[in-house]
């Protein structure tokens, strides 16, 4: 077909230089008649099929391999590729706002076209699988955190387990002396004979028990501040003071302090004033205690009629005097670095 308006533009520019195409009124106007036998030219190669054209958009839209389909607007179908794919009328009307996922790796998609609708689907298996693999990670760190916080609990109880038994051998280990006295005077107590004898051991009892109340809560205490208030020694001193008085001993308790006080010179203040009783109660009458603080420094000063040989006490860092009435002057300095 394509030889046709090639021999006729030959012949044409033949004739042109023969001048016959002057005689003919219809071949006068070379240039249109060139570009028309060009064009039939280009036309029968277009008909032919040696130059491709845009034809057959349906066969070829009907031939991909790829899932896609053409809609109208209430969603019948009106052409499908090859590439065949299932959906229902739910995930029809899913798709047409947003990505639906038909099945586990295909995901059906939409856009408007001109009175319709065009659907394809895509394999997102790769992304699938990167997901799988995300949620399988993160899993096995949700494993992981979840035995750790049971590793946590498991040590955080123990270390408080192993606390709590250091801070119940500090209190057996400080108060070791003083509960063997009470168990003595409570087996004396079951085997007293007469009430004048019971009212003195329980009086005993009460200044012993005294002490152990008030220096075990000293002990818990310290175990969670450092520093005590003023306060804690007023009470500890004051209790001890009032049990005395309940013995029949004549105590009174002044206390010139900061507002707070290191807990183990509270401790060791309170443990010296507990020394003096024990080595004196049942040879006294009268006892007074003054504590004054200067900068870091925190003195007890105790005086008392006892006729009990207090010089012993020196050994605890005490200045011990007897004056010549026999009254004892018992004095200890104390600062939180020496406590």
């Amino acid at each position: 077909m394509p030889l046709i308006p090639i021999t006729c533009c030959v012949l044409y520019t033949v004739f042109y230089v023969l001048g016959i195409t002057n005689r003919i009124p219809l071949l006068r106007d070379v240039p249109v008649d060139i570009c028309l036998m060009y064009h039939a030219v280009l036309e029968s190669c277009f008909q032919c099929g040696l130059i491709r054209a845009n034809t057959h958009y349906a066969d070829l839209f009907q031939a991909a391999t790829i899932p896609i389909e053409i809609t109208d607007t209430a969603g019948h179908c009106f052409m499908r590729s090859a590439g065949s794919f299932t959906y229902t009328d739910r995930q029809l009307r899913k798709c047409l706002h947003r990505p639906v996922m038909t099945n586990r790796t295909t995901m059906l998609s939409s856009a408007p076209v001109s009175c319709g609708y065009v659907l394809w689907a895509e394999d997102v298996t790769p992304l699938v699988n990167v997901i799988e693999g995300l949620n399988k990670t993160k899993r096995r760190l949700e494993e992981s955190s979840l035995l750790l916080q049971k590793e946590y609990r498991i040590k955080a109880r123990k270390a408080r387990a192993a606390a709590q038994e250091r801070l119940y051998n500090d209190i057996q280990t400080s108060t070791d002396r003083q509960m063997q006295i009470l168990s003595d005077l409570t087996e004396q107590l079951k085997k007293a004979a007469n009430e004048s004898q019971r009212r003195l051991l329980l009086g005993r009892i009460i200044v012993i028990g005294t002490y152990l109340k008030r220096r075990t809560n000293m002990i818990f205490l310290q175990a969670k501040k450092a520093f005590f208030s003023c306060s804690e020694i007023t009470l500890a001193f004051g209790e001890s003071a009032e049990s005395l008085r309940q013995y029949g001993v004549s105590c009174s308790v002044r206390i010139r302090a900061g507002d707070t006080v290191h807990a183990r010179v509270i401790m060791k203040l309170y443990d010296f004033f507990e020394e003096i009783i024990e080595r004196s109660l049942d040879c006294m009458m009268a006892i007074t205690v003054q504590i004054t603080a200067k900068g870091a420094d925190f003195t007890i000063r105790v005086n008392t009629d006892s006729s009990a040989d207090l010089s012993g006490l020196a050994k605890c860092g005490a200045a011990v005097v007897r004056d010549v009435d026999g009254e004892w002057c018992l004095t200890m300095t104390c600062r939180a670095e020496m406590a």
